[in-house]
Formats: C-alpha cells, sequence, structure tokens
C-alpha cells in the first residue's frame, strides 16, 4: 500500500514536471523568432507568451486591456501583436475583410460570451445561418415599422415619469428609468407582455440580472466551463450557493424559459393572454410545429435571453451618454429642440420614425453619440483562413486570431479631428463613401454584426425627438456623474451610470 502511494506520488510529480516544461517550452517557441508572428510589433513579451496577461487586465484589472492596447496603437502604428496566437488591427481599410465570410468566428470568445445558454451568437456558422434565417427577418425595417405605436406608448409613459419625477426642481435619476424603459419596450416584442419595470416603481429583476452579469463578463468568458456546470445544477441550490453574477445568469434563464414552455404548452392560450397588435418573436419562431426553433425549444430560450440583453446594453447606456452630452453641450441640445420644433410643431403626438430619420442634425447627433460612446466596444475576434490571408501588404498566418475594436476605430485623429470632442456637425455633410462613414462600427461588422439595429435604431430617434421636444435638460447639482467617458470594456461600456439632471417641461 505504501508503495502504491510512493509511485502515485512519484508518477504525479513526473506529469507535472512534464507539463512545466511543455509550458516553458511553448513560452519559449512563442517568444522566438520562428513564432508565426514574431514580425509583428509588441511592447510586451508577456502578452505575446501567454494569454493570462489578458486575463490580469480584462478579469483582474477589470477591463482595461482596451486602453493599454490603443497606447501600443498610438506607438507601433496599425497592427499590434497583442497576445500569443493574436494580432489587433486598428486600420478601417480591413474592416471589411476582417468580418467578413472569409474570417471564422473564434470559438473560444463566442463560447464564453454567450455563458450556460444555447444561443445564434455562440452557434457554428452553418447552424448560425440557420438560425439568423428564422430569427433575423424578425428585426428588420419593415417589422421595426410594425412597433411603432407600441415603442411610443413606452416613450410616452418614461417622458411622463420624467416629467413627473423632475417637478419642483427635483432631480431625475434617468439611468434607471432609461434602464426599465429599454427592459419593457423588447420585453413587449419578444414575449407579447411587458415586464411593466415602469410600473414597478423601477423594479427591473431582468435589468438587475443582466448588471450583475456584465460586471463579470470577463471572469464568465475565461472560466465558461465552470458556468457551464452550473446549468446541471438545480436552479435553487445555485441562487442560494452562486456568486451574483451566476444568480443574474439563471434569473435570465428562468424568465426566458417560462415565457418559452408557455408558448410551447400552449401557445393558442400563450398568443390570447398578450396585448399586441404586431407579431411576436417567440410566437413566430414556435408557431411552426416543423421550425427549428420548435424542435430545439433551448434556442428560443438562448436567443430570447441575448436579445433581451443586447436590447437593454446597447440602447440603454446610449440614450445616458447622449442625455449626458447634451446636458454639457447646452448649445447642440438647443439645435435638437429647435429642428425638433419646425419638424413636429404639433408636438410629439407628431413624432413618427420615418420623419425623425429625415432630420440632419437628429441623426447626426445620434451617429455621435455612438462614435464617442459605441456600446459595444470590446475587440470583436476573427480567425484567419485556411492558407493564411494578406490584408494589404501584410500576410496573416493561418489560424491567427485578428480583433478590431469600434472605441479605437472611432477615437483615430485622422479620421474624426479631435476625437475625444463631441462634435455631431462632423457628420451634417458625409457620405456612404467619406472616411467618417467606412469607420463607423457602433455594432460591429459583417455577417454576425448586432441582429437588432433597427430596432435600437428606431428606438433611439424617437425617443430623443420625444426628450428633447419637450423637455430642457440640465445637470442637476447634486449629479455625481462627471465623465461620461470614465468607463471600462465588460464586453459592452460598462461605467457609472447615475446621472442625475434637471428637467424643464416645454410641453406642460
Amino acid at each position: 500500500m505504501q508503495l502504491t502511494s510512493i509511485l502515485s506520488v512519484a508518477l504525479c510529480a513526473r506529469f507535472l514536471a512534464c507539463y512545466i516544461g511543455f509550458v516553458i517550452c511553448r513560452w519559449i517557441y512563442r517568444l522566438s523568432p520562428l513564432h508565426p508572428l514574431a514580425k509583428f510589433p509588441t511592447p510586451s513579451r508577456l502578452a505575446c507568451a501567454s494569454q493570462w496577461y489578458q486575463f490580469y487586465w480584462n478579469a483582474v484589472r477589470g477591463g482595461v486591456y482596451l486602453f493599454v492596447i490603443e497606447k501600443w496603437h498610438e506607438e507601433l502604428g496599425p497592427i499590434v501583436r497583442v497576445g500569443p496566437n493574436e494580432l489587433n488591427i486598428n486600420d478601417p481599410a480591413f474592416l471589411n475583410v476582417v468580418y467578413s465570410h472569409k474570417f471564422e468566428r473564434y470559438g473560444a470568445f463566442y463560447n464564453g460570451l454567450k455563458g450556460p445558454v444555447d444561443s445564434f451568437m455562440g452557434a457554428p456558422a452553418a447552424e448560425h445561418r440557420v438560425r439568423k434565417r428564422i430569427f433575423g427577418p424578425l428585426f428588420s425595417v419593415a417589422n421595426i415599422q410594425n412597433l411603432e405605436e407600441s415603442m411610443r406608448y413606452f416613450i410616452e409613459k418614461l417622458a411622463n415619469l420624467v416629467s413627473t419625477t423632475g417637478k419642483n426642481g427635483q432631480g431625475v435619476e434617468i439611468s434607471r428609468l432609461f434602464g426599465c424603459f429599454t427592459t419593457d419596450v423588447v420585453s413587449e416584442y419578444m414575449f407579447g407582455r411587458s415586464f411593466d419595470c415602469l410600473e414597478t416603481n423601477l423594479d427591473s429583476r431582468p435589468y438587475e440580472s443582466i448588471m450583475a452579469c456584465k460586471s463579470f463578463a470577463w471572469w464568465i468568458i475565461w472560466f465558461s466551463p465552470i458556468v457551464h456546470l452550473f446549468d446541471l445544477i438545480p436552479y435553487r441550490i445555485v441562487k442560494t450557493v452562486a456568486p451574483k453574477a451566476l444568480v443574474g445568469i439563471t434569473d435570465l434563464i428562468d424568465l426566458s424559459t417560462e415565457k418559452t414552455v408557455e408558448f410551447t404548452r400552449d401557445p393558442v392560450k400563450a398568443r390570447s393572454m398578450t396585448k399586441t397588435d404586431h407579431p411576436i418573436v417567440l410566437d413566430v419562431l414556435l408557431g411552426d410545429p416543423n421550425s427549428p426553433y420548435s424542435r430545439n425549444p433551448k434556442w428560443a430560450i438562448g436567443d430570447g435571453i441575448i436579445a433581451m440583453a443586447g436590447a437593454v446594453e446597447t440602447v440603454g447606456p446610449t440614450l445616458i451618454a447622449g442625455i449626458y452630452h447634451a446636458c454639457v453641450n447646452p448649445l447642440v441640445q438647443r439645435k435638437l429642440h429647435e429642428e425638433l420644433t419646425l419638424a413636429f410643431p404639433g408636438g410629439t403626438k407628431m413624432i413618427t420614425a420615418a420623419e425623425c430619420e429625415r432630420l440632419p442634425y437628429l441623426v447626426a447627433f445620434i451617429k455621435e453619440v455612438l462614435r464617442k460612446s459605441p456600446p459595444l466596444i470590446t475587440r470583436i475576434p476573427r480567425v484567419a483562413p485556411k492558407g493564411g490571408t494578406t490584408l494589404g501588404d501584410v500576410y496573416i498566418p493561418e489560424g491567427t486570431i485578428v480583433s478590431m475594436s469600434s472605441y479605437l476605430m472611432h477615437h483615430k485623429p485622422e479620421i474624426y479631428p479631435k476625437p475625444h470632442d463631441f462634435i455631431p456637425e462632423r457628420w451634417l455633410a458625409t457620405t456612404p463613401s467619406s472616411p467618417e462613414e467606412k469607420a463607423w462600427m457602433p455594432y460591429s461588422r459583417g455577417n454576425r454584426i448586432c441582429a437588432g439595429i433597427h430596432f435600437a435604431h428606431t428606438e433611439l430617434h424617437m425617443t430623443f425627438a420625444f426628450l428633447f421636444l419637450r423637455f430642457k435638460m440640465k445637470l442637476h447639482p447634486e449629479n455625481k456623474l462627471e465623465d461620461i467617458n470614465a468607463f471600462v470594456d465588460m464586453i459592452s461600456r460598462h461605467g457609472q451610470r447615475h446621472l442625475l439632471v434637471s428637467v424643464e417641461d416645454m410641453e406642460n
């Protein structure tokens, strides 16, 4: 027995020694001239030796690796080696190549990003095409036009809350209002019934769940296999013992599962309980018994979660950023109000999405908000195709991870002069072929671009139009959000959101 124990210890020691030797040899190779990426500049040998360097800056230090890379680009040019097998590119000339069908998604990133749910975000290319063919049209321009009256209902409810709360000079904590508002809008379209967050004292379980997940985004991505194990444990146990971020995930899964089961078990009854005239996402996905979604209900659960999180995390922060910039730039706010007053002399009841999208200054304002504060700021990775490829005159070896970031692209001074200043006027004379338009990518690019881009744009145009036509806003004296640009990369922007504004109701 003792001999067996000694042999077991010796075997473990040998295995450990072999593994340490392998890791050291791999470090040496990654740093050697023999590595395929050795020719690319990098200021950090640690970044080239181990991917745990990225883990340190993103998970431990809290999402700041993007800003480290920003400094590297300033020193070393548009292509920088940022990992053992990864390049970051900051040149708009390569955008449409890197995010084409030729470059495949980087599975480890997407599998971690989607967490323990089965969403089209992490699906292989063939499955992604099948799911997007069904899911994508639900967020087309034509379908989003059918949602305009529904959006108007929630926008009016939001505006009335702003007016009521802001009476007598009280500050309006507009950040939470926007979180609840965006949750109500998307839940009504997804499930046929709103979660009524604006009605329940701004108590938003889905919104809180999304925020909890977001705070630990990099930990969830890096340790996604462990996160997936929680899907096998009963929900009640997970909620008792898991960290707050994982409870947030299970809350979202629970909500989406509950709604999916309703439409799967008795679609007629589920449909009768809705209060809408427009199509409902879950009803369309599950209404046909021969649909791939009907055969795989987990697809509907996963895509419901991702659609909800995506809508809340794109529109909400953009609304916050827009109000902030309008408050600190009174001239911008005045121009918006004047344009909207001329366009809608009868007040907010005349506002339509189509008309809003024809207003030059409002469109320029929204583009500048999305340039300065893109909702999806992280580096989106792709993998170089078999046989490698050439970008310009630079050869990228097969299997190399190539990433780009909207934040870095939107702050290139040679494309956007004074990139850290908020200047809506820069968009008034642009055309689709202008450098500013070619580099603009707030929702990423390519075949995996945000599916809800038209949903987001309609919501943004109508909400900003309502608010700037009806209210005059400024930062409240007790406001603590001093700089909207104080944020970190938690896949989407993550920063202080407690924006307190004073409002003057121009309509009432």
